[in-house]
Order: structure tokens, then sequence, then C-alpha cells
């Protein structure tokens, strides 16, 4: 049976989408533009800021590895608020896909 235990993500952020990669990896995405991951199955967690969607809330999160992911934002798309990020360095850095 899983053993479920409380994990420190580093952020005060709201969290609405993870995915998971094996048993090591997992990507989680949040509000105030947040982000965090683990690529040592939960032992320590990155947490982040992608610039520039500091007012988005993810709404959905797609990884391959522990560097390559996406973020999705939910909102008014007139408002520019609808969006997709991609990093492939381990979310040091973020291009905005599609707005």
């Amino acid at each position: 049976a899983a053993q479920w235990q409380p994990q420190a993500s580093g952020t005060s952020a709201h969290f609405r989408a993870v995915h998971a990669v094996g048993g090591r990896v997992v990507w989680v995405g949040g509000s105030a533009g947040t982000f965090v991951r683990t690529t040592d199955g939960g032992k320590t967690w990155q947490a982040g800021v992608v610039p520039g969607a500091e007012t988005l809330d993810f709404r959905g999160v797609w990884a391959r590895s522990g560097r390559e992911a996406l973020l999705m934002s939910a909102g008014p798309a007139d408002k520019g608020a609808a969006r997709l990020y991609r990093t492939t360095d381990g979310g040091r850095s973020w291009q905005l896909v599609y707005q």
C-alpha cells in the first residue's frame, strides 16, 4: 500500500497540476507562475517562478524528463492569460511557446 508523506516544496504557492515521470522525477505547476520539481524521488524539491508569468496560474504540466517540461496557464486568452511555456534545462530558463 502507498505511504503518503508531506513534502516541503520551498514555496507558498497553491498547486494545481502534477506529472510524474517514472519513480524519481515529478513536476508540479501552481499559482503565481510557480513550478516545483524533484529528480530524486521527493528527497529534495526545487521551486521557481517562470519569468513573465508571475500573475498566471499553471493548471497543466507535462514532462518528458527532469530537464524537459511544459507548463500551461489557464485564463482569458484575450488578456494574455492562456500560455504555454517550455524548458529544456530543468527550469533554469523558459521559452514562451504559445499565447
